[in-house]
């Protein structure tokens, strides 16, 4: 037979036969489209028991290329498509193979549904490339907005148009929008009601500005709990890795994850996820959380936990921090701006978190001209902070230090800067705050005689 299409011309051939009240299509082949078309495949095989799908053996060739096809389907700008999918039944199983071009990334995928009593026992898919470019899962690079531009040319509105009240659907009768189910409430509705196990490995991993080492991950589960048994990237070889228990089924569903990331470029990172940043190093980050609930308020607000992080050679883009610490007049009268950047050896805290809110009191802060140290208090319900430091320098035996302070929203904390009494007997040793307070905080044996890194994220006992 044969068909026109909109995809072009449809034509195939096959052979139906029936033995014993079982039918079996066999010499099966189907093509449509082709170089010509947005859309083409070819599907060969057979099916030896119509009626149940009890064995069957088909491979197909596929190809689209239209690129408004793609988006609808995937939501996203895909490079064209490419590849060839294999099928094979047999009782109590369906096993699959998927071999795909996107752009210039090679994907494999394997799955096996398990079958019994006409339900699925079970689902097993593994996904593996040796490298995924972001460019062909239309993931690029932001362009920059000029506000200047967009303000000066302003978009003409029509005379006749009307500005748009708040609470106009509710005068015009129309029904109030209805908010949406938080991630664990979705998770819960969706979780299948069989075991799955799900893996995906991707050797490589490249943007227009990034360049993962790897990235791995494996979750399995049934019933509404599941093991995130691995979750690992390397970037820049910097790794993360991270495990945990996601639990569906109380109410509120609860999650558990501990994990660390080793030396990771702050700047690029950042960069690559679409966050601006004017600070560089490299972070350190260990630590173990527990939270409740169903939305993503309800989960910070319920977080519990503790968390150590160190920054190490961070520089940071502006105002001469340390300058503070070294001459506090000088530094206020000439704006803040001596110097383009600071330079800081290292930074680090431990975190307790007790239901949304983060508390330090081992804040620690060295650069070349100050040591500072002090403590904070984040919320990260009501995104509230107060951020307390009393830096002192290198360089002076005797001074008055001042305390630093940052407080009110995050996003606009009010600066404090107040002067704190020097204490009669100060010597050198405890203005300088040199490396005591440090091993102190992060219980470093002062008479080990291994070496050890100063800057490093402890969460201590």
């Amino acid at each position: 037979f044969s068909s026109g299409a909109s995809l072009g011309r449809l034509k195939g051939t096959f052979k139906l036969t029936e033995r014993k009240g079982s039918w079996t299509l066999s010499q099966l082949a189907l093509e449509g489209g082709d170089a010509t078309t947005p859309v083409s495949f070819t599907v060969q095989g057979e099916v030896r028991d119509l009626t149940g799908l009890t064995s069957a053996d088909l491979a197909a060739q596929f190809r689209l290329v239209d690129a408004a096809l793609l988006e609808s389907i995937s939501g996203r700008a895909l490079k064209p498509l490419s590849g060839s999918l294999a099928v094979a039944t047999a009782p109590g199983a369906i096993n699959s193979t998927l071999k795909a071009l996107v752009g210039e990334t090679e994907i494999r995928g394997d799955a096996r549904v398990t079958l019994g009593e006409k339900r699925v026992q079970g689902v097993t898919i593994a996904l593996e490339t040796q490298q995924l470019r972001l460019e062909d899962f239309g993931f690029v690079p932001t362009q920059s907005e000029d506000t200047s531009a967009t303000d000066s040319h302003a978009v003409e509105t029509p005379a006749n148009a009307r500005p748009i009240q708040q609470g106009a659907g509710q005068q015009e009768g129309l029904p109030e929008p209805q908010p949406r189910p938080g991630l664990m409430a979705l998770l819960r509705e969706n979780s299948p009601p069989f075991p799955v196990d799900i893996s995906v490995r991707i050797d490589g991993f490249s943007g227009d500005s990034s360049k993962l080492d790897s990235l791995n991950l494996k979750i399995s589960g049934t019933d509404g709990r599941y093991t995130l048994e691995q979750f690992s990237f390397g970037y820049q070889q910097a790794l993360a890795e991270i495990r945990g228990v996601i639990d569906l089924n109380p109410a509120p569903p609860a999650m558990s994850l501990a994990g660390q990331a080793n030396a990771f470029p702050l700047s690029a990172i950042l960069r690559d996820i679409g966050i601006a940043t004017n600070v560089s190093g490299a972070l350190t980050i260990l630590g173990g959380v527990t939270a409740m609930g169903e939305t993503a308020d309800a989960l910070v607000s319920s977080i519990n936990g503790s968390v150590a992080l160190a920054l190490e050679n961070a520089v940071i883009e502006g105002a001469a921090y340390d300058l503070l610490a070294t001459d506090l007049l000088a530094w206020i009268y000439s704006g803040a701006l001596t110097e383009t950047s600071t330079h800081i050896d290292c930074t680090m805290a431990r975190f307790d978190l007790r239901d949304g809110i983060a508390t330090t009191e081992s804040l620690y802060i060295e650069s070349a001209r100050m040591v500072a140290s002090g403590g904070a208090t984040f919320d990260l319900v009501k995104r509230r902070m107060d951020l307390r430091l009393t830096p002192l320098s290198k360089s002076r035996l005797l001074q008055v230090p001042s305390r630093i302070r940052l407080k009110g929203d995050m996003r606009s904390p009010k600066a404090e800067i107040s002067p704190v009494a020097a204490v009669a007997d100060a010597t050198s040793s405890a203005l300088m705050l040199i490396p005591e307070l440090t091993l102190k905080l992060f219980g470093v044996n002062q008479s080990a005689t291994r070496s050890y890194r100063p800057c490093q994220a402890e969460l201590g006992n």
